[in-house]
């Protein structure tokens, strides 16, 4: 079960990888799919990533599911759906309680989100 538990972020990445093959990561005009990379450089692994566009507000969909963690030292890709916005809001839940928050990712510009333990941190409700 712990393989299984392992190997299943990978398998994660690298279907959400395939299904964004052909689409610029960098600099793609807006309508088209986008991939962006999110980077675990925290001392806690992430278990739960939150994506939204940024005109939403609301907390968006959890990107990791319910049984997947992005594993300290890691990183998984994911792709952006065809959409005519290129801000969206990320936050990152550590599993140590720690969450981080980018806000008006721009994945239009932006292909890398490396989490690092000096962001600062919000507090949690």
């Amino acid at each position: 079960m712990k393989a299984l538990r392992s190997i299943i972020p990978f398998l994660c990445a690298t279907t959400l990888w395939i299904s964004a093959i052909g689409a610029s990561a960098s600099g793609s005009p807006q309508g088209q799919d986008r991939v962006f990379r999110v980077i675990n450089d925290t001392s806690s692994p992430v278990v739960h990533l939150y994506f939204e566009n940024a005109d939403e507000g609301n907390t968006g969909q959890d990107l990791l599911g319910f049984h997947n963690t992005l594993e300290v030292d890691h990183f998984l890709n994911f792709a952006v759906p065809g959409t005519f916005s290129c801000l969206f809001d990320i936050k990152a839940v550590l599993q140590d309680g720690r969450s981080m928050t980018q806000r008006n990712f721009d994945t239009c510009k932006e292909t890398n989100w490396k989490i690092r333990d000096q962001m600062q941190d919000e507090m949690q409700p």
